[in-house]
């Protein structure tokens, strides 16, 4: 019982360390009134390296989406998560306008 209890402690002080390491809200964009990209990343440099150098399989290599046009730092991994989601829903509606 007792390793159980300490295995519960270590993991949870882990996953708090994770959840308010700082990290980036960031947008990409393709071209000029191109397409858009929201993500988030704890090491903004890495990340934005990665999608211009298309190291992954995915939706920015495709559309070769890979300028960062805005970022904001934000206290930790859940708030950039959450803003994520809000860019993401104004980037939609965004879209519905321009239709």
């Amino acid at each position: 019982m007792i390793l159980f209890k300490t295995a519960l402690f270590t993991q949870s002080r882990f996953l708090f360390c994770i959840l308010t390491f700082m990290a980036y809200v960031y947008i990409l964009a393709s071209a000029r009134n191109g397409t858009l990209y929201v993500g988030v990343a704890n090491d903004l440099i890495a990340r934005v390296y990665q999608h211009k150098n298309d190291f992954v399989d995915s939706f920015t290599s495709r559309h070769k989406v890979n300028q960062l046009v805005w970022f904001e730092q934000v206290d930790s991994i859940l708030s950039a998560i959450q803003r994520e989601k809000a860019d993401q829903g104004m980037e939609a509606g965004m879209e519905d306008q321009v239709d």
